[in-house]
């Protein structure tokens, strides 16, 4: 990671980093950590990234802190 008020090299790639979008959440779910944490403590709810990606390939971590009836699932922008 390149610290704040160093420009990286020219042509250098920089990371790009995203979390769970306030805007585009249900009622029931509750982000906390900077919006890198969703919790849902009542019924089904869903909750979307802050960015998309239409192509290439791309990294994402998920954990989950409890297995009961959970389920993640990755959908397009209309879903």
């Amino acid at each position: 990671m390149i610290p704040m008020g160093i420009a990286p090299p020219f042509g250098a790639k920089i990371p790009q980093y995203t979390g769970w979008n306030p805007s585009d959440k249900g009622a029931n779910i509750t982000l906390s950590n900077l919006n890198l944490t969703a919790a849902n403590v009542t019924a089904a709810g869903i909750v979307r990234s802050s960015v998309g990606k239409s192509s290439g390939k791309w990294y994402w971590e998920v954990t989950a802190d409890t297995a009961d009836n959970s389920a993640m699932l990755i959908a397009d922008s209309v879903a």
